[in-house]
């Protein structure tokens, strides 16, 4: 968790539930994202998704872009993406590894084609 550089709202982190989605695809709603969290009213929206369990919040100085690192699957092989750290932009969906937890399939590999194109 860290706050804003106004002080006016939290941006909090929520990693997945699972793996590759063993519990269910519905105990991944609304996780593996950052919130922000507005002080003044407690309202709440997702600020970046596809993030499987982001930590690590930082502001970088000069540009005040938010910054996380992002440990990956683990436990269904070395031929994925290594853990990563990425600038979050407002909106944004960053990973194709989270596209595979679609309704359809929870398989590896398989791309929900409806998350990737956001």
């Amino acid at each position: 968790m860290i706050a804003s550089r106004d002080g006016s709202r939290l941006d909090v982190t929520t990693g997945s539930n699972s793996n590759v989605g063993e519990n269910g695809v519905e105990n991944e709603i609304n996780r593996a994202a950052i919130w922000e969290v507005d002080l003044a009213t407690g309202s709440s929206r997702i600020f970046a998704s596809g993030l499987r369990n982001p930590n690590g919040l930082a502001w970088q100085p000069q540009s005040g872009a938010l910054w996380t690192t992002v440990p990956e699957r683990d436990e269904i092989g070395s031929d994925l993406v290594p853990d990563y750290m990425t600038s979050v932009k407002d909106g944004a969906f960053y990973s194709a590894l989270r596209a595979g937890l679609s309704s359809a399939s929870t398989a590896p590999g398989t791309v929900n084609p409806g998350v990737v194109t956001k």
